[in-house]
Protein backbone atom coordinates (compact mmCIF):
# COMPACT_ATOMS: atom_id res chain seq x y z
CA UNK A 1 0.00 0.00 0.00
CA UNK A 2 1.22 3.30 -0.70
CA UNK A 3 0.20 6.97 -2.31
CA UNK A 4 -3.10 7.81 -1.52
CA UNK A 5 -3.68 3.81 -0.28
CA UNK A 6 -0.29 4.03 2.11
CA UNK A 7 -1.04 2.75 5.47
CA UNK A 8 0.74 3.79 8.81
CA UNK A 9 0.01 2.24 11.78
CA UNK A 10 -0.87 5.04 14.21
CA UNK A 11 0.36 2.91 17.49
CA UNK A 12 1.92 -0.49 18.45
CA UNK A 13 -0.62 -3.31 18.34
CA UNK A 14 -2.51 -5.81 16.18
CA UNK A 15 -4.44 -4.77 13.01
CA UNK A 16 -6.25 -6.43 9.91
CA UNK A 17 -5.82 -5.44 6.74
CA UNK A 18 -8.41 -6.58 4.30
CA UNK A 19 -8.14 -6.01 0.08
CA UNK A 20 -11.16 -6.42 -1.79
CA UNK A 21 -11.47 -6.99 -5.93
CA UNK A 22 -14.34 -5.90 -7.88
CA UNK A 23 -15.26 -7.31 -11.66
CA UNK A 24 -18.32 -7.10 -13.53
CA UNK A 25 -20.26 -10.64 -14.50
CA UNK A 26 -18.06 -12.10 -10.94
CA UNK A 27 -20.74 -14.56 -9.04
CA UNK A 28 -18.27 -16.02 -7.56
CA UNK A 29 -17.63 -13.59 -4.58
CA UNK A 30 -15.48 -16.22 -2.00
CA UNK A 31 -12.54 -15.81 -3.33
CA UNK A 32 -12.88 -11.86 -3.79
CA UNK A 33 -11.07 -10.65 -0.67
CA UNK A 34 -7.39 -11.30 1.12
CA UNK A 35 -6.95 -10.33 4.89
CA UNK A 36 -3.45 -9.86 6.51
CA UNK A 37 -2.88 -9.49 10.19
CA UNK A 38 -0.31 -7.13 11.43
CA UNK A 39 1.55 -6.81 14.63
CA UNK A 40 2.97 -3.71 15.20
CA UNK A 41 5.56 -4.52 18.06
CA UNK A 42 6.56 -1.42 20.08
CA UNK A 43 10.16 0.19 19.27
CA UNK A 44 12.40 -0.68 21.92
CA UNK A 45 13.88 2.66 23.00
CA UNK A 46 14.49 2.84 26.88
CA UNK A 47 17.58 1.60 27.76
CA UNK A 48 19.58 -0.91 29.30
CA UNK A 49 17.54 -3.19 27.21
CA UNK A 50 17.46 -6.50 29.25
CA UNK A 51 16.08 -10.11 27.75
CA UNK A 52 16.87 -13.32 30.34
CA UNK A 53 13.70 -15.65 28.05
CA UNK A 54 12.40 -16.11 31.20
CA UNK A 55 9.31 -13.47 30.47
CA UNK A 56 10.29 -13.25 26.67
CA UNK A 57 9.58 -9.43 25.65
CA UNK A 58 7.26 -9.07 22.25
CA UNK A 59 9.50 -9.13 19.22
CA UNK A 60 11.77 -11.17 18.56
CA UNK A 61 10.86 -13.24 15.52
CA UNK A 62 13.00 -16.32 13.39
CA UNK A 63 14.50 -15.87 9.76
CA UNK A 64 15.06 -18.95 8.48
CA UNK A 65 17.33 -18.13 6.09
CA UNK A 66 18.46 -22.14 4.47
CA UNK A 67 15.30 -23.81 5.52
CA UNK A 68 17.38 -27.40 5.28
CA UNK A 69 15.08 -29.85 7.27
CA UNK A 70 12.40 -29.69 9.59
CA UNK A 71 13.76 -29.48 12.97
CA UNK A 72 13.73 -25.97 14.35
CA UNK A 73 17.10 -24.19 15.52
CA UNK A 74 16.17 -21.99 17.55
CA UNK A 75 13.98 -22.30 20.58
CA UNK A 76 13.06 -21.62 24.61
CA UNK A 77 14.13 -24.31 26.79
CA UNK A 78 13.95 -24.77 30.64
CA UNK A 79 15.52 -26.61 33.00
CA UNK A 80 18.87 -25.68 33.10
CA UNK A 81 21.44 -23.74 34.95
CA UNK A 82 22.09 -20.57 33.34
CA UNK A 83 24.91 -18.10 34.00
CA UNK A 84 24.24 -16.73 36.65
CA UNK A 85 24.34 -20.19 38.57
CA UNK A 86 20.40 -20.55 38.70
CA UNK A 87 18.98 -23.95 38.14
CA UNK A 88 16.05 -24.79 36.36
CA UNK A 89 16.37 -21.45 34.43
CA UNK A 90 15.13 -20.43 31.06
CA UNK A 91 17.39 -20.00 27.75
CA UNK A 92 17.86 -19.59 23.91
CA UNK A 93 19.10 -23.09 22.67
CA UNK A 94 20.48 -23.52 19.09
CA UNK A 95 19.67 -26.95 18.41
CA UNK A 96 22.81 -27.65 16.47
CA UNK A 97 22.50 -31.47 17.93
CA UNK A 98 18.92 -32.55 16.18
CA UNK A 99 19.29 -29.47 13.23
CA UNK A 100 19.93 -31.09 9.86
CA UNK A 101 23.51 -29.41 8.65
CA UNK A 102 23.66 -26.37 6.61
CA UNK A 103 20.19 -25.34 8.44
CA UNK A 104 20.66 -21.58 8.74
CA UNK A 105 18.64 -19.14 10.87
CA UNK A 106 18.83 -15.84 12.41
CA UNK A 107 16.93 -15.05 16.33
CA UNK A 108 16.11 -11.35 15.26
CA UNK A 109 15.69 -8.73 18.44
CA UNK A 110 13.23 -5.84 18.26
CA UNK A 111 13.27 -2.93 16.63
CA UNK A 112 15.41 -1.12 19.01
CA UNK A 113 15.87 2.78 18.65
CA UNK A 114 19.69 3.50 20.00
CA UNK A 115 20.11 6.95 18.83
CA UNK A 116 20.12 8.05 22.58
CA UNK A 117 23.17 5.83 22.81
CA UNK A 118 26.73 7.44 22.71
CA UNK A 119 28.62 4.02 22.76
CA UNK A 120 26.02 1.59 22.18
CA UNK A 121 27.20 -2.46 23.31
CA UNK A 122 25.87 -5.60 22.94
CA UNK A 123 26.38 -7.79 26.05
CA UNK A 124 25.18 -11.75 26.19
CA UNK A 125 26.10 -14.92 27.68
CA UNK A 126 26.80 -18.02 25.63
CA UNK A 127 27.73 -21.68 26.01
CA UNK A 128 28.66 -24.34 23.70
CA UNK A 129 30.71 -27.36 23.20
CA UNK A 130 30.64 -29.45 19.95
CA UNK A 131 29.98 -33.36 19.60
CA UNK A 132 33.19 -34.97 18.45
CA UNK A 133 35.36 -31.56 17.80
CA UNK A 134 35.06 -31.90 13.99
CA UNK A 135 31.32 -30.20 13.70
CA UNK A 136 31.81 -26.71 12.35
CA UNK A 137 28.15 -25.26 13.68
CA UNK A 138 28.29 -21.11 14.02
CA UNK A 139 27.32 -18.24 16.04
CA UNK A 140 27.01 -14.91 14.19
CA UNK A 141 26.11 -11.36 15.30
CA UNK A 142 24.91 -9.47 12.20
CA UNK A 143 22.58 -6.46 12.64
CA UNK A 144 19.93 -4.84 9.86
CA UNK A 145 19.06 -1.18 9.74
CA UNK A 146 16.71 -1.98 7.20
CA UNK A 147 14.03 -4.17 8.84
CA UNK A 148 15.35 -7.08 8.97
CA UNK A 149 15.59 -7.38 4.93
CA UNK A 150 19.36 -7.16 4.81
CA UNK A 151 22.51 -8.10 7.88
CA UNK A 152 26.06 -6.89 8.10
CA UNK A 153 28.63 -7.42 10.44
CA UNK A 154 28.76 -5.74 13.70
CA UNK A 155 32.06 -3.29 14.29
CA UNK A 156 33.14 -6.22 16.73
CA UNK A 157 33.01 -8.85 13.99
CA UNK A 158 31.68 -12.07 15.76
CA UNK A 159 31.74 -15.38 13.52
CA UNK A 160 32.67 -18.25 15.87
CA UNK A 161 32.82 -22.09 15.41
CA UNK A 162 34.62 -24.56 17.49
CA UNK A 163 37.75 -23.90 14.81
CA UNK A 164 37.97 -20.09 15.06
CA UNK A 165 40.08 -18.41 17.55
CA UNK A 166 39.18 -17.72 19.81
CA UNK A 167 36.55 -20.66 19.73
CA UNK A 168 32.88 -20.56 19.97
CA UNK A 169 33.53 -23.77 22.45
CA UNK A 170 33.22 -23.07 26.38
CA UNK A 171 33.40 -26.90 26.83
CA UNK A 172 35.46 -29.43 25.74
CA UNK A 173 34.07 -32.06 22.30
CA UNK A 174 31.63 -34.79 23.93
CA UNK A 175 28.93 -36.70 22.97
CA UNK A 176 25.79 -36.46 24.23
CA UNK A 177 23.09 -33.36 23.59
CA UNK A 178 25.28 -30.03 25.62
CA UNK A 179 22.74 -28.76 27.88
CA UNK A 180 24.14 -26.63 30.67
CA UNK A 181 24.45 -27.62 34.64
CA UNK A 182 27.05 -24.73 35.74
CA UNK A 183 27.50 -21.28 35.72
CA UNK A 184 31.08 -21.75 34.41
CA UNK A 185 30.20 -23.11 31.53
CA UNK A 186 29.23 -19.84 30.09
CA UNK A 187 31.21 -16.93 28.87
CA UNK A 188 30.61 -13.43 28.73
CA UNK A 189 30.52 -11.47 25.32
CA UNK A 190 30.61 -7.69 24.67
CA UNK A 191 30.04 -6.44 20.82
CA UNK A 192 30.86 -3.18 20.05
CA UNK A 193 27.83 -1.38 18.04
CA UNK A 194 29.58 1.88 17.46
CA UNK A 195 29.09 1.07 13.23
CA UNK A 196 25.06 1.64 13.79
CA UNK A 197 25.51 4.37 16.89
CA UNK A 198 23.07 7.44 16.42
CA UNK A 199 20.33 4.73 14.18
CA UNK A 200 16.84 5.09 14.78
CA UNK A 201 16.30 1.67 13.71
CA UNK A 202 18.32 -1.06 14.51
CA UNK A 203 17.42 -5.20 14.56
CA UNK A 204 20.32 -7.53 16.03
CA UNK A 205 20.22 -10.78 15.07
CA UNK A 206 21.97 -14.02 16.03
CA UNK A 207 23.05 -15.88 13.04
CA UNK A 208 23.25 -20.12 13.79
CA UNK A 209 24.47 -22.22 11.18
CA UNK A 210 24.17 -25.84 11.59
CA UNK A 211 26.81 -28.69 10.74
CA UNK A 212 25.03 -31.11 12.64
CA UNK A 213 27.22 -31.12 16.53
CA UNK A 214 25.81 -29.98 19.38
CA UNK A 215 23.79 -27.20 21.34
CA UNK A 216 24.97 -23.79 21.61
CA UNK A 217 22.80 -21.69 24.18
CA UNK A 218 22.16 -17.68 24.60
CA UNK A 219 21.32 -15.91 27.32
CA UNK A 220 21.17 -12.68 29.35
CA UNK A 221 21.29 -10.12 26.30
CA UNK A 222 21.76 -6.52 27.46
CA UNK A 223 21.90 -3.30 25.12
CA UNK A 224 23.17 -0.70 27.13
CA UNK A 225 25.32 2.29 26.30
CA UNK A 226 29.16 2.50 28.25
CA UNK A 227 31.94 4.94 28.62
CA UNK A 228 34.57 3.73 26.91
CA UNK A 229 35.02 0.49 25.68
CA UNK A 230 38.06 -1.97 24.91
CA UNK A 231 37.14 -4.26 22.18
CA UNK A 232 40.87 -5.55 21.53
CA UNK A 233 41.54 -9.86 21.40
CA UNK A 234 44.68 -11.13 22.04
CA UNK A 235 46.71 -13.54 20.41
CA UNK A 236 49.45 -15.38 21.45
CA UNK A 237 50.73 -17.73 18.16
CA UNK A 238 52.75 -20.17 18.89
CA UNK A 239 56.03 -21.89 16.68
CA UNK A 240 55.33 -25.63 16.75
CA UNK A 241 54.96 -27.09 12.99
CA UNK A 242 53.72 -30.56 14.01
CA UNK A 243 50.49 -31.38 12.45
CA UNK A 244 46.98 -29.62 14.09
CA UNK A 245 49.57 -27.22 15.79
CA UNK A 246 47.46 -24.32 14.01
CA UNK A 247 44.26 -25.44 16.06
CA UNK A 248 46.31 -25.38 19.30
CA UNK A 249 43.84 -23.29 21.94
CA UNK A 250 44.62 -21.24 24.55
CA UNK A 251 43.28 -22.39 27.97
CA UNK A 252 39.92 -20.20 29.34
CA UNK A 253 39.33 -19.19 32.37
CA UNK A 254 35.09 -19.46 33.17
CA UNK A 255 34.32 -16.63 35.92
CA UNK A 256 32.65 -14.52 34.37
CA UNK A 257 32.86 -11.14 35.73
CA UNK A 258 35.01 -9.30 38.49
CA UNK A 259 34.52 -9.94 41.74
CA UNK A 260 33.20 -7.70 44.01
CA UNK A 261 34.86 -7.66 47.40
CA UNK A 262 33.84 -6.30 50.55
CA UNK A 263 36.06 -5.35 53.19
CA UNK A 264 36.74 -8.18 56.19
CA UNK A 265 34.49 -10.32 54.81
CA UNK A 266 35.23 -13.78 53.41
CA UNK A 267 35.23 -14.28 50.01
CA UNK A 268 35.93 -16.96 47.15
CA UNK A 269 36.85 -17.09 43.21
CA UNK A 270 36.83 -19.44 40.80
CA UNK A 271 39.87 -19.84 38.76
CA UNK A 272 38.69 -23.35 37.07
CA UNK A 273 39.79 -23.26 33.28
CA UNK A 274 39.28 -25.87 30.48
CA UNK A 275 41.37 -26.50 27.34
CA UNK A 276 39.89 -28.11 24.01
CA UNK A 277 42.70 -29.46 23.14
CA UNK A 278 42.88 -31.86 26.44
CA UNK A 279 46.46 -30.15 27.63
CA UNK A 280 47.28 -30.32 31.00
CA UNK A 281 47.02 -26.84 33.27
CA UNK A 282 49.53 -25.98 35.93
CA UNK A 283 48.46 -23.11 38.11
CA UNK A 284 50.93 -20.50 39.81
CA UNK A 285 50.30 -17.25 41.42
CA UNK A 286 52.25 -14.29 39.38
CA UNK A 287 52.65 -10.52 39.34
CA UNK A 288 49.35 -8.53 37.76
CA UNK A 289 51.31 -6.10 34.57
CA UNK A 290 51.15 -3.29 33.04
CA UNK A 291 48.79 -2.93 29.66
CA UNK A 292 51.03 -2.98 26.76
CA UNK A 293 52.04 0.39 26.02
CA UNK A 294 53.43 0.75 29.94
CA UNK A 295 50.47 1.68 31.40
CA UNK A 296 46.67 0.71 31.60
CA UNK A 297 45.27 1.53 28.05
CA UNK A 298 44.36 -1.38 26.05
CA UNK A 299 44.34 0.40 22.80
CA UNK A 300 47.61 -0.31 21.92
CA UNK A 301 47.60 -3.15 18.85
CA UNK A 302 51.04 -4.26 19.00
CA UNK A 303 52.64 -5.20 22.83
CA UNK A 304 55.97 -3.18 23.59
CA UNK A 305 58.65 -5.30 24.17
CA UNK A 306 59.46 -7.38 27.45
CA UNK A 307 59.74 -7.10 30.68
CA UNK A 308 57.25 -5.52 31.61
CA UNK A 309 56.39 -3.82 35.40
CA UNK A 310 54.22 -4.78 37.99
CA UNK A 311 51.10 -3.39 38.62
CA UNK A 312 51.23 -0.75 42.02
CA UNK A 313 48.82 -1.16 43.96
CA UNK A 314 49.58 1.61 46.46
Amino acid sequence: FNGANAFTPPAPGTYVIKAYTELAGDVIYTNDTTTLTITVNPIISTFPYIETWNNLAAGWTLTVENPIGTTQLYGLVTGLTGPRGIANDTSMRANFFNGSSLRREILKSPLMDISSLANPVLDFYVAYKTYTGGEEDTLQVVLSTDCGVTFFNASTVYDKSPSSNPSLATRPPAAGSFVPDSAIQWRHETISLANVAGSENVIIGFRAKSRYGNNAWIDNVIVTDVSSLCTDAVTIPGTSVFPGAAHNSSALFQQNDTAIICKNNFFTYDFAAFDQDNDSLVYTFTNALTGPGGGTNCATSVASPPPYSAVNYS
